[in-house]
Parts: structure tokens; sequence; C-alpha cells
């Protein structure tokens, strides 16, 4: 008799852990499934600080980007202030190049002149 009590006590102690069981099965369930959105989570976080990374570059490139822009303007500006000085140069030579050779010729017919004269 003692022994279909204890059976019998046994028996309601289990079926009074079905429904714990049934929670405990939910509750792990649910736990893989946070434990999943929190790697997730972690992935996306990893994600979001690799893009503000990306994000600081870019603004620095583009601040690299405006100044090298602004060299080659001033570097352009440069390139056509020395082509106009080459252009004005180069006419200059000319002009140069013209008064030499009327000094020689104005230096020759003074000097046939002045032979001329002492003869």
């Amino acid at each position: 008799m003692r022994l279909q009590e204890e059976n019998t006590d046994l028996k309601v102690k289990v079926e009074d852990m079905v429904p714990l069981q049934t929670e405990f099965k939910r509750l792990k369930d649910e736990l893989e499934e946070h434990r999943l959105r929190a790697q997730d989570y972690e992935k996306l976080d990893s994600q979001i600080n690799s893009y503000k990374a990306k994000l600081k570059e870019f603004s620095a490139q583009k601040i690299t980007m405006k100044v090298l822009e602004e060299k080659v303007t001033t570097y352009m500006q440069s390139v056509v202030a020395l082509e106009d000085e080459q252009r004005k140069n180069g006419v200059l030579k000319t002009q140069i190049e013209s008064l030499r050779l009327e000094n020689t010729e104005l230096n020759m017919k003074l000097n046939d002149a002045i032979r001329q004269a002492e003869k």
C-alpha cells in the first residue's frame, strides 16, 4: 500500500511537472531566439560602426579633394599667367631682335658715313 501511495504521489508530481516542462521548453526556445537576435544585433552594430568609419574617411577625403581642387585652380591660373607672360616675352623678343638688327644696320651706315667723311 505504501508503494502504491508513493506511486500515486510520483504520478501527481509528474503530472504537475508537465506544464513546467512545457514552460521550460517555451522559455528555452525564447532564449534561443533572443540569443540569435543578439548575434544579429552585434553584426548590425559592427556594420554600423564600419559605415561610420567609412563616412568619416569619406568626409576627410572630401575635404582633401576640395583642397586639391583649389590647388588645381591656383595652378591653372599660374599656368595661364605664365602662358600670357610667355606670349608677351615672345613679342618682346621679336621686337628686341628687330631693334638689334636695326641698330646693327644703323651702326654699319654710321661707320660707312664716318669712313667717307674721313676720306
